[in-house]
């Protein structure tokens, strides 16, 4: 079973589990990392590096469950992210060997879990911050871009091995996208295009939400970037993630506020100062000295909106070059005593939060898992 980081394979392993009536071994490799002999120490020294000084261990135990498991005839079902499809068609072809006086080989049946890449991305980060600081497992957003964009290739050749007997596209709701199964000939009984409906049901080039799941989307990455903030983890390692939700926050809030320009002018004036504070984070300003949330800026006075920004002229100016315009322009304004340039001092509540008012209902940042 494969998906991308934080795709979601809980419910599609569920199904798994029976369609085959409960007789096979669940392996979630991820969950092995904690029996690294350093895993505390990693933990409480190095949290945000627990993945790459954890993986060599945890590829090495999961190949030994997956061949106790064939060895001694038990069916199993192995989530990973296809990163590495050589290693999948070796499985399958080992899978399916005999082993005499145990089993006559195993079927092969692949699923794939198809996730909106800034769907999973988002989770991704709410997911680590749903764990006590210390416990959460961080990804960044270099190895979820990488296994996203893999996932097709994979599945293209995995469906292209002779040993693979079934591959089925489904998604969080559990909804059925692609099932296709070779028949008594060996050949498939509908055309492969499992690669092909998995970028479908992915709505890859194009956002895929409606309005109000798109303001759902937005809530969740307010949250998230406050919660990093509040916990003091915005850092060299997490910015980057951050930054690029930051970008994907500009183009959901498009479908989000297509019909709101107000409240789109009020994003886009509250992604300047985010995008401030991320990349002061990434060049080492204390989180204790950022804002939680652009709102606190723009309910500051002038003094302290120029405060806010000649404390993070020193760690923005030595890398200058590589900022937007609007922020090098706001840092040097405040530097010489002159209001940001931003369109207001507005007091009013957040986008969503004034629309949640209207309609007579509570804010819910909640994430969808």
């Amino acid at each position: 079973m494969g998906g991308q980081l934080a795709a979601g394979k809980s419910h599609a392993l569920n199904d798994i589990v029976v369609r085959h009536g409960g007789r096979i071994v669940q392996l979630s490799p991820d969950q092995l990392r904690t029996f690294h002999p350093r895993y505390e120490e990693i933990m409480r020294d190095r949290p945000h590096e627990m993945v790459p000084l954890t993986s060599q261990a945890m590829y090495v135990w999961s190949d030994m469950v997956r061949q106790y498991a064939h060895q001694h005839g038990y069916g199993i079902v192995v989530e990973g992210t296809f990163r590495s499809p050589e290693y999948l068609v070796q499985y399958a072809q080992e899978a399916a060997q005999p082993v005499p006086g145990v089993h006559d080989g195993f079927l092969n049946e692949i699923v794939v879990v198809a996730t909106p890449r800034e769907q999973s991305a988002l989770d991704m980060v709410g997911r680590y911050l749903a764990d006590p600081p210390g416990e959460g497992r961080w990804a960044d957003i270099g190895g979820h871009d990488a296994t996203f964009d893999q996932l097709p290739l994979s599945v293209e050749i995995l469906e292209n091995t002779p040993q693979i007997d079934r591959v089925i596209v489904t998604d969080r709701a559990g909804t059925i996208h692609y099932d296709n199964s070779r028949g008594p000939d060996g050949a498939w009984q509908q055309p492969a295009r499992a690669a092909e409906a998995l970028r479908e049901a992915r709505s890859e080039g194009k956002i895929p939400f409606n309005a109000e799941q798109a303001q759902k989307w937005l809530n969740a990455y307010w949250k998230n970037s406050a919660d990093l903030i509040a916990r003091e983890e915005l850092n060299p390692t997490t910015a980057p993630t951050m930054l690029a939700l930051h970008q994907h926050a500009d183009r959901v809030a498009h479908v989000a506020y297509a019909d709101d320009p107000e409240r789109m002018a009020q994003h886009e004036t509250w992604q300047k100062v985010q995008k401030i504070v991320f990349q002061a984070g990434e060049r080492g300003v204390p989180n204790t000295q950022l804002l939680r949330h652009p709102e606190e800026f723009m309910n500051a006075s002038k003094e302290e909106k120029t405060r806010f920004y000649a404390l993070v002229a020193g760690a923005l100016k030595e890398t200058s070059q590589d900022l937007p315009k609007d922020a090098v322009e706001a840092v040097k304004r405040a530097q010489q005593g002159v209001a940001p340039p931003m369109r207001g001092t507005s007091t009013s509540p957040s986008p969503q939060a004034a629309a949640d008012k209207r309609q007579g209902r509570e804010k819910d940042p909640g994430l969808e898992r």
